[in-house]
């Protein structure tokens, strides 16, 4: 594999790091049963999301959320602080889509996904990258996740240079499930060096309303143009 430099470096130091995150398991809701004219459901995959970032000093930060996957279009459902409004996220991949959500109102904005948006989901194992990124697997051990017979990478990502920017490289650690190739959990570290842990609990593949991952025909867009 060759050498992997510093970053690859504190990765590897940092994995020891991700058992103090939060272990808890949690159900997933199901999504709201549709009609009787509903169409044909499809084979999604639904899972407790938790993202947890462990700073240099304190406690470590968590939130996390219902998230559900389509193909390349993602819906998320994030934890609501009480006295906060509900908001849905979709991330349609294919056509580089961001869409927020406003149930208690009916409203929706659309707006193009932002590089950083698209960097994001990648990263943390929302979407698959784009095909201009090169990827580079290293299976390190058999392992299992709540169950999942998975196996654990350390994964190189190369990011396609620009006018504006060199290529960029980012290191991680990645439990695949063994028979889906489905990401189960990820390790890394920010652009701060605080080792981030994100997990996929209660993981299953069950079929879904493919409404599920477009706004509501009856909702309002608000887009401004």
């Amino acid at each position: 594999m060759g050498p992997i430099g510093r970053e690859g470096a504190r990765i590897l130091c940092f994995l020891l790091l991700s058992a103090i995150a939060s272990t808890g398991v949690y159900s997933s809701p199901s999504p709201a049963s549709a009609g009787s004219d509903s169409p044909p459901e499809v084979p999604a995959v639904s899972a407790r999301f938790v993202f947890t970032l462990i700073p240099h000093e304190g406690q470590p930060v968590t939130y996390g959320g219902t998230f559900y996957r389509y193909q390349d279009t993602v819906r998320f459902e994030p934890d609501t602080a009480p006295g906060k409004d509900t908001e849905i996220q979709l991330i349609d991949a294919e056509h580089q889509l961001f869409y927020r959500i406003f149930p208690q109102e009916k409203i929706y904005f659309e707006q193009r996904l932002t590089p950083a948006q698209r960097y994001k989901a990648v990263q943390e194992g929302w979407v698959r990258p784009p095909e201009s990124w090169r990827e580079e697997k290293v299976r390190l051990k058999e392992d299992s996740w709540e169950g999942h017979p998975a196996d654990l990478y350390f994964q190189t990502r190369t990011l396609s240079a620009s006018k504006a920017s060199a290529a960029q490289k980012d290191y991680s650690f990645v439990w695949l499930e063994r028979e889906s190739n489905i990401p189960l959990r990820l390790a890394y570290v920010d652009a701060q060096s605080h080792p981030i842990i994100v997990e996929f609990r209660s993981l299953k593949v069950a079929p879904m309303d493919p409404r599920l991952f477009r706004p509501p025909s009856d909702y309002s867009s608000l887009n401004p143009y």
